[in-house]
């Protein structure tokens, strides 16, 4: 009984240490990859460093076709969360639609790094991301207008936002929206920009908890097309061609066999430590 108090106790001052995360040097691959062209990186351009709050790991695949991967600290995304955001954009100068998308992965662990590269995979296994197609269908919500008139824009709030500025159509040099969903909870403005932007957009973000498998969606969009483009109806729209397709059996397939060899090796490592340390002291 005392051994297993000991143990106990001394895995307990292990948990409490704070979490080991890698911070690395961003890795830039010049080109679209896909989980299988990641590569761990080296180890000169990494350290381990402690964190209280998460550890955090990013995929960014840009407009300009190459791949960015980020090792980070105190993410302000939860613990035991992904963030998922893409990002439909049309430049007024060139007239040039592009497309930015993101996965982020934030974690916890205070006996090995858990911001990797193999866990990263494990993301991106279990995703669905847009497809160009999917894109597609939003440069209608965003194609520019050169008679642009106020009047068109969408002035509307939800009881629940506070922050929510009517402007005077008159005003009004873009129209824009943002609509925040949790559950059955909605938060929502649709109103415009008084100063004009270089460009419309449409931007989609959704958090997973991979603990209790819920999900907060955000929508924002800047616009100036057909009448009422930045209304809830239309981003409610914009919602459900970008919904990701996230399948929670395909990330945790293998994490229930490698949690338990990991504990296990632990357990078992420590027992080792401590009874050498009962018979050494005799």
């Amino acid at each position: 009984m005392t051994i297993i108090f000991y143990i106990l106790l001394i895995l307990q001052v292990k948990s409490t240490q704070g979490y080991h995360c890698h911070v690395c040097s961003i890795h830039v691959i010049g080109y679209s990859a896909s989980s299988h062209d990641l590569q761990s990186p080296m180890y000169d351009d990494c350290d381990i460093r402690s964190a209280t709050h998460s550890c955090y790991i990013r995929i960014d695949w840009l407009s300009d076709g190459t791949t960015e991967i980020s090792y980070e600290t105190n993410s302000l995304i939860p613990i035991d969360s992904v963030v998922v955001s893409t990002r439909r954009h049309i430049d007024f100068h060139t007239g040039e639609y592009s497309t930015v998308q993101s996965i982020g992965y934030s974690c916890g662990s205070n006996r090995t790094s858990c911001n990797t590269v193999k866990n990263l995979k494990r993301i991106l296994s279990a995703i669905t991301l847009p497809t160009d197609q999917q894109l597609r269908r939003l440069d209608n919500f965003i194609y520019p207008m050169n008679a642009f008139n106020g009047s068109s824009c969408s002035m509307m709030t939800s009881n629940r936002n506070h922050h929510c500025s009517i402007k005077n159509s008159i005003d009004c040099k873009q129209c824009v929206g943002s609509v925040i969903q949790y559950l059955d909870h909605s938060d929502w403005c649709s109103t415009c920009l008084t100063n004009q932007t270089n460009g419309n957009f449409i931007d989609y973000e959704v958090v997973i908890s991979l603990r209790t498998n819920s999900q907060l969606e955000k929508v924002n969009v800047v616009c100036q097309t057909h009448a009422h483009c930045n209304s809830l109806e239309n981003m409610n729209r914009i919602k459900e061609i970008l919904a990701i397709d996230f399948n929670p059996t395909k990330f945790f397939h293998s994490k229930a066999s490698t949690t338990t060899m990991s504990t296990l090796v632990l357990i078992i490592s420590t027992i080792f430590t401590f009874v050498s340390g009962l018979f050494s002291s005799q």
